[in-house]
């Protein structure tokens, strides 16, 4: 499971804000799957509710690479 603030997808999202968390395929990790979630929520109801809309912002994107020095 995959969790990053809107408004863009997970590959416009700067990895610092996503949070990655695996479970099993089961009724038992669909359930910690859901708590987690609800867990993220309830941490930062603030950073989920106030979100720039997708009209007001530029999605992320990767630094430039440094370009190599000539000698």
């Amino acid at each position: 499971m995959d969790i990053w603030p809107d408004p863009w997808a997970l590959d416009q999202t700067d990895p610092a804000l996503r949070r990655r968390e695996v479970f099993p395929l089961s009724d038992a990790g669909r359930a910690a799957a859901a708590q987690c979630m609800k867990e993220a929520f309830e941490a930062e109801p603030e950073r989920w509710k106030n979100t720039p809309s997708i009209l007001d912002c530029e999605p992320w994107a990767p630094p430039a690479p440094e370009e190599e020095k000539t000698e």
